[in-house]
């Protein structure tokens, strides 16, 4: 766990291999909406832990956006609404 996240070491032949570090890990939240989704995530598409909670990553609990862009604006509503 690094930063609170869970991180998954995945085999090069698995089907989400190419969402994975240099070392072969893949954040646990991503492979989850990847799984969900039934395709692997961009480089680009951010997952969102909806809780703020970074090692609950039950699909319940996680968003997808487009761009990293896209979260940074969601966020920023949010804290203008507070």
């Amino acid at each position: 766990m690094a930063d609170g996240y869970i991180y998954v070491w995945l085999p090069a032949d698995h089907p989400f291999a190419a969402m994975c570090n240099a070392r072969g890990y893949v954040g646990e939240h991503r492979l989850v909406l990847a799984k969900n989704l039934g395709r692997p995530l961009t480089g680009e598409e951010v997952a969102h832990h909806r809780n703020g909670v970074r090692d609950d990553n039950r699909i319940k609990n996680l968003g997808l956006f487009p761009s990293n862009a896209s979260h940074v604006s969601y966020h920023r509503k949010l804290r203008r609404a507070a």
